[in-house]
């Protein structure tokens, strides 16, 4: 294939060609200045740095294997300079390998070729990277000044110091197990690495807190207002659970402003997924250009180990939830309970379990059909989690049955607990748009020195069971070898 003359669309371009080889390097000049491209050479890495320093190229031809600078070494440079990073890149190996092909890519590189196919590609392979649009940054080079090896020393301590903040972000893998934890040392490595004041993350998916903050030290509780609404923050999500505010002696070196500077918010994704926001407020004298970039390449290395996360969280959820109501599983609460008889008898603290049995379910089934059956079983699942502490635990112990563990509890309050619950429900479903309303019988037991986590369910079973054979929609309570009965149903 001979070369090919440039169309009027397509004028004429700089390219300088880099390659320690002489003969190589005056064969692939010679093709493009016969095609009607402008060309410079260089003989060596540094030789082609100084001169993308001095002048822009359309595109740069280099060897990939060179001494000194290499083509892959010049690349990633070029890449990593704001003046140059624009610029096209091919490059050239001796050796059409995987290797080569990788490296290419690591680079950054727009193409590479293999010498043995250069006399009937390269021009094409030109002609293919110069039709690109340009990009936007093209045209805007900076006025630095300093020599190329300043500039090289520049760019190659950015570089480290992008490689150094990538490396601590990918350590955060090692805490997605607790996300207060990781969004902890987010936050840690972010007012560390910038001139910020204070800084939040929001992770809206998986469990609590939503929102973890860290602030600065403040004169007092008044100073807290400004701060708390740039991070997005407010007392009440703190108090309420969902939010967490950290606070250190001291931030970024400094104590904060009276007032917070403009705040910067970064989304946090991976491959267009959105994960959460990273915020960071500085103080009144506002966010550096050095600061922005660091913040950026920090919200873009973090995003993986937030999708290890969600994923680990995601996994915890279906191994411990109960898919068709949302409440724990069986499992789960078999396990939670485990702790908590555990605690009673180490710390002396009252328990109490409620087992919760939806009355002639198997009515509703028959009659309604088993989609109606799962709708009531949801509703009645709703209406006991919103009546009861965080403190304490809603399972669906098996088809219609449920079990609450209620922590610090002793049985009087257990008991009036329960009822609550037993005519919530029975508004609940009469209230919520179902063919049927229901209504529930609950046994409760309280944990009494020795008995085993088996041994309270089976009295809390005990209880339920006198309840349904009273006439159910009551609450009974276990007493030895006997039962009481608290209400009864209307």
């Amino acid at each position: 294939m001979g070369p090919r003359p440039h169309s009027a669309q397509q004028p004429p371009r700089h390219v300088l060609v880099v390659d320690d080889s002489r003969l190589s390097r005056e064969r692939v000049a010679g093709l493009l200045e016969d095609a009607g491209h402008t060309v410079r050479r260089a003989d060596s890495g540094e030789q082609a740095f100084a001169l993308c320093l001095e002048q822009s190229f359309d595109l740069v031809v280099s060897d990939l294997e060179m001494g000194g600078l290499s083509g892959v070494q010049l690349c990633r440079i070029l890449r990593s300079d704001p003046d140059t990073a624009h610029t096209r890149f091919l490059l050239l190996t001796a050796r059409d390998d995987p290797r080569s092909r990788f490296w290419s890519r690591q680079a950054g590189a727009d193409d590479h070729l293999s010498k043995v196919r250069m006399q009937g590609e390269l021009l094409e392979r030109v002609e293919a990277l110069l039709a690109r649009p340009r990009r936007a940054c093209e045209g805007t080079r900076r006025k630095r000044g300093g020599s190329p090896l300043a500039r090289l020393n520049e760019v190659l301590e950015r570089s480290l110091f992008e490689a150094v903040v990538t490396g601590e972000a990918r350590r955060l893998f090692e805490l997605t197990g607790d996300r207060a934890t990781l969004a902890r040392a987010v936050l840690d490595l972010a007012t560390q690495l910038t001139r910020t004041h204070a800084a939040a993350i929001y992770l809206p998916e998986g469990g609590l807190p939503e929102r973890v903050g860290k602030l600065p030290p403040l004169v007092d509780a008044g100073h807290d207002a400004p701060w708390l609404k740039a991070l997005g923050l407010d007392a009440m999500g703190t108090d309420a659970g969902r939010h967490l505010i950290l606070r250190d002696a001291e931030v970024s070196g400094a104590r904060a402003a009276d007032a917070p500077g403009e705040a910067l918010a970064l989304p946090l994704e991976v491959a267009g997924e959105r994960l959460g926001e990273l915020t960071l407020v500085p103080d009144s004298r506002g966010l550096t250009a050095d600061d922005r970039h660091t913040a950026t390449l920090l919200a873009d290395a973090i995003g993986p180990a937030l999708r290890q996360l969600r994923l680990i969280e995601e996994t915890q959820r279906l191994a411990t939830t109960d898919e068709l109501t949302g409440v724990k599983n069986r499992r789960e609460i078999q396990r939670r309970l485990g702790h908590e008889v555990a605690r009673a008898g180490r710390y002396q603290v009252p328990l109490t379990l409620a087992m919760v049995d939806v009355d002639h379910f198997k009515r509703v089934n028959d009659s309604f059909g088993h989609s109606a059956g799962d709708a009531v079983l949801r509703e009645v699942a709703q209406a006991l989690c919103s009546g009861i502490r965080k403190v304490d635990l809603a399972g669906r112990w098996g088809g219609e049955e449920f079990l609450l563990v209620l922590s610090d509890t002793p049985l009087d309050g257990g008991l009036l607990l329960a009822d609550r619950l037993r005519r919530r429900v029975r508004l609940a479903t009469t209230a919520a748009d179902l063919p049927c309303h229901v209504t529930v019988s609950i046994g409760v037991a309280e944990y009494a020195p020795g008995l085993t986590a088996e041994a309270l369910v089976d009295h809390a079973d005990q209880a339920l069971y006198r309840a349904k054979d009273g006439g159910r929609d009551k609450v009974v309570r276990y007493i030895e070898e006997s039962v009481a009965t608290l209400t009864a149903g209307v």
